[in-house]
């Protein structure tokens, strides 16, 4: 039997929740991260991302070699509660790479931090794999005007020399030269507790 839905409005709004989102208070929505214009964004909706992914190189010593924020405008106030799940496609040439996902408010000058959570470790030769990360959101309001703020921080190490690290972020699942086979995923997503008043 399918879990019925209810239905619950926000000014003009009209949303659809299930008996699991009320009884947690929150529903899971998710995000699909890419690049535009020469700006990372995300939106619920699928679009064709001017890259595929991102890359640095990676050497011997432990570092950050990505630090990638993807941004989304509020028209209207936002409440957020619960656990936030996030799924990224990573890739080392020869060593290791996890990534670090910080959820953040941002006004357009400052930064206000609201978790952060590190993925499972990646590592091998010419590896790719969806790796996750899961954090626990704290109660945070955002007022119209404000940005949702995802930042996805790659970490990665050589087993020698200098090797390439990668993180793919096209919504539509496309592939390059580094996601070369059918069964290659090149789409990062991210899952985020919506507050729900019924």
């Amino acid at each position: 039997m399918l879990p019925k839905k209810f239905s619950g409005s926000q000014e003009s709004a009209t949303a659809s929740y299930d008996y699991f989102d009320i009884a947690n208070g929150s529903g899971m929505v998710r995000f699909y991260l890419g690049y535009v214009s020469a700006s990372y964004v995300m939106s619920q909706s699928l679009f064709y991302s001017g890259a595929c992914g991102s890359t640095n190189n990676v050497t011997t010593t432990p570092a950050k070699v990505l630090d990638l924020d993807f941004d989304l405008l509020l028209n209207k106030p936002l409440s957020i509660k619960g656990t936030l799940i996030a799924n990224c496609p990573l890739y080392i040439q020869a060593g290791s790479v996890y990534f670090i996902i910080k959820l953040r408010k941002w006004d357009g000058t400052t930064e206000t931090e609201i978790c952060e959570g590190t993925s499972n470790t990646l590592a091998g030769s010419a590896v790719w794999r969806v790796c996750a990360a899961m954090s626990t959101v704290p109660a945070t309001t955002f007022k119209a005007g404000e940005y949702l703020r995802v930042t996805i921080e790659v970490w990665g190490t050589a087993s020698s020399g200098s090797q390439q690290a990668r993180i793919g972020h096209d919504p539509m699942n496309l592939t390059d030269t580094i996601w070369t086979t059918a069964s290659s995923i090149s789409q990062s997503s991210v899952q985020i507790p919506i507050r729900i008043d019924i």
